[in-house]
């Protein structure tokens, strides 16, 4: 029985030296507002250090890209950069063919059903989780992926902040502070919320 850390793919960006990146701090964000991208990659190296027999998933196509030529896969850039954080390639499954959430969490369930998973602990924003709770709990077609004939994997969803905070407070408090009360932040939980 397999375990895996999901980590949901949002928004990439492209630096000034043409390098392709998740969302940070001080960044644009997506058509809907701040994202915070890398906190989930940095957040699923810190798991995967506690557990390094799971296998991580690194998911999303191009989504909001998908019209940008050179643009790449979400699940490519998160795999490049977990790979900087020391997990090693083949710890991590690229799944490419999600644009947006409830295809991401789709595609894992599918992965995890597919190669006997035991549990998926999805990493993503804070903000983020109660949107994935709702499309965990009445989308009637991952339903039925969470009660796959004999898998039934274990769902977690983790908060990548909170990862963060647990890890190296001293680090991270003041940035993670400062961006949920900007009002990009305030914009995009209010996105959030209307679903």
């Amino acid at each position: 029985m397999k375990e895996y850390i999901v980590v949901l793919g949002g928004m990439v960006e492209k630096d000034d030296d043409g390098r392709w990146r998740t969302s940070s701090f001080g960044d644009i964000g997506d058509r809907f507002g701040f994202t915070l991208d890398r906190l989930r990659v940095d957040a699923a190296a810190i798991l995967w250090q506690e557990d390094k027999e799971k296998m991580i998933i690194a998911s999303g196509g191009r989504g909001q890209l998908k019209n940008i030529s050179d643009a790449p896969t979400l699940s490519f850039v998160i795999k490049a950069e977990l790979v900087e954080l020391g997990v090693p390639p083949d710890a991590i499954i690229e799944e490419d063919k999600s644009g947006n959430t409830f295809q991401q969490l789709r595609n894992s369930l599918r992965i995890s059903n597919d190669t006997n998973g035991s549990q998926l602990d999805i990493v993503s924003n804070r903000y983020h989780l109660s949107r994935i709770v709702a499309m965990l709990a009445y989308s009637q077609d991952l339903l039925k992926l969470k009660s796959f004939p004999e898998i039934k994997p274990t769902i977690k969803l983790i908060s990548a902040e909170k990862v963060l905070l647990t890890h190296d407070f001293s680090k991270w408090d003041s940035p993670i502070g400062e961006a949920y009360e900007s009002e990009k932040m305030k914009e995009r939980i209010a996105i959030e919320k209307k679903g």
